[in-house]
């Protein structure tokens, strides 16, 4: 079910790195994975990188990923909060947020607008995380939040996403 969606993935890190890591998930992944570039068309079964020294958006009508050059959020760019209220508005009940191990708070704010749209906010469970303070603000920011072991994240987005595509086509 994920190859009917597209998936946006915002990792801390340069330029230099977010390339190669797109260069090297292409390898193991079944679904293509680039860099987001300003004014790209979202295709389902993408995976959409964020490259550095930018925030990705989405943008409605048609929808497309937008580079912004803004001041850094959280003290990062890219950062997830902008990616995720995007996401909130454009794809509302249908948007899932993960965050996952790291330093911070990005990505807690951005999962609250996850939230209100009536989207699904995952967090990886602290006693799998390298790092634990963006989940653990995360599930403090969100208290709906779903506190899952990293290992159990995949399966969740597919549950997930097998059930909203399922209300979709009814």
């Amino acid at each position: 079910f994920l190859r009917e969606s597209a998936v946006f993935i915002v990792q801390h890190g340069p330029q230099w790195a977010l390339q190669d890591m797109a260069f090297n998930w292409n390898r193991y992944c079944k679904m293509e994975v680039k860099l987001g570039s300003h004014g790209a068309k979202i295709r389902p079964g993408n995976i959409y990188l964020a490259p550095g020294k930018c925030h990705m958006i989405i943008e409605q009508g048609p929808l497309q990923i937008n580079l912004v050059d803004g001041p850094p959020e959280n003290f990062v760019k890219p950062a997830a909060d902008p990616l995720f209220r995007s996401v909130a508005k454009c794809f509302g009940r249908f948007s899932v947020s993960v965050v996952l191990s790291g330093m911070g708070c990005d990505g807690a704010l951005g999962s609250l607008h996850i939230s209100a749209a009536s989207g699904v906010v995952i967090a990886q469970s602290p006693e799998t995380s390298l790092v634990k303070f963006m989940p653990m603000t995360a599930m403090e920011t969100v208290p709906d939040a779903l506190c899952i072991p990293l290992d159990k994240i995949s399966d969740a987005i597919v549950k997930y996403s097998t059930e909203q595509s399922k209300k979709l086509n009814n």
